[in-house]
């Protein structure tokens, strides 16, 4: 199966509404809104790590870009939530100067 390149990046031209977008055959389509940043890796088929943890690579030299060796991707995404007005429940974030809720989220 051969799949089509595909790009992600974080669009910040608006800083209070920062946007992840997907490009692929030249279209651009928006994956989520208050995306502060991502990155993802692959573990792969042929890694000579001396031990059985599994270890995932962010940078596609390390598997010569061959993608065919691929066995697992591990995606991190940061995002943000609107600012909480109350500061009942809060976390000061300096990136932002302003306090939001925090959650965790694991798939």
């Amino acid at each position: 199966m051969v799949i089509s390149p595909v790009t992600y990046t974080v669009n910040s031209t608006n800083s209070n509404d920062p946007i992840l977008v997907r490009t692929r055959g030249g279209v651009t389509d928006t994956i989520a809104d208050q995306v502060i940043g991502f990155k993802v890796g692959a573990a792969y088929l042929g890694d000579t790590t001396a031990n059985d943890v599994l270890e995932y690579h962010f940078n596609p030299n390390d598997y010569g870009y061959n993608f065919s060796l691929i066995r697992s991707v591990r995606i991190s995404i940061i995002g943000r939530t609107n600012p909480n007005p109350t500061r009942a429940i809060h976390f000061a974030i300096h990136l932002t100067r302003g306090h939001i809720r925090c959650w965790d989220q694991r798939l």
